[in-house]
């Protein structure tokens, strides 16, 4: 492995493990701006899934307490379902995960226009990247992209994701609810962006 591509790999792993820490999606859309210098685009978008669903997991277990059992009977009492909405844009959320490992770009502007504070914000939003992560992680796997190279990398970039997280975990619990919902549009702003810049370029 190649010292230009430790840096990179420290870099894309240290952005992408803060924001998720803090926002509780982002990894991608921080690390694959940075890997994509460095590899090739299927090899550091299973990497950044790899890294996502980890540092989810560990996100979701350092804020458990906040975290209300039966969020469901805590949620406003005049919040009006709409299946057909709400599951379409949970298979967005889906095919945007499996195609870049953005798969909380659209859950979170879903979680925005919610009356909810940040914890049951984040009580929706974290679960749920890591369950359509899980299940990118599990295509990918079957499909050969975890080779001993990407594999490699991944170890390597596993602890510093996990402290940035850690750092970026602790940053959300100190910002106010509206800071935090500030930051999920200008997430939002950046992601859309993003996809445009790929798009064109």
């Amino acid at each position: 492995m190649s010292v230009e591509l430790i840096v990179w790999l420290v870099l894309g792993a240290a952005a992408g493990g803060f924001i998720n820490g803090l926002a509780g999606f982002g990894t991608a859309l921080m690390s694959l701006g940075v890997w994509l210098q460095v590899m090739p685009p299927w090899q550091a978008v299973a990497v950044v899934a790899a890294m996502s669903a980890a540092s989810g997991v560990q996100n979701l277990w350092l804020i458990r307490r906040g975290l209300k059992p039966g969020l469901k009977h805590s949620l406003p009492k005049d919040m009006k379902p709409h299946p057909v909405f709400d599951g379409l844009e949970g298979f967005a959320g889906g095919l945007l995960g499996g195609a870049a490992s953005l798969s909380g770009v659209l859950p979170t502007m879903w979680c925005a226009m919610q009356p909810w504070t940040k914890m049951e914000t984040s009580a929706v939003l974290r679960p749920c990247n890591i369950v359509v992560l899980g299940i990118v992680l599990i295509v990918f796997a079957v499909s050969g992209y975890y080779t001993a190279e990407p594999l490699t990398i991944a170890v390597c970039a596993l602890p510093v994701t996990l402290i940035a997280s850690r750092a970026g975990i602790a940053v959300f619990r100190r910002i106010s609810y509206t800071a935090f919902r500030y930051l999920l549009i200008w997430m939002m702003l950046a992601s859309g962006v993003l996809l445009i810049v790929r798009e064109l370029f």
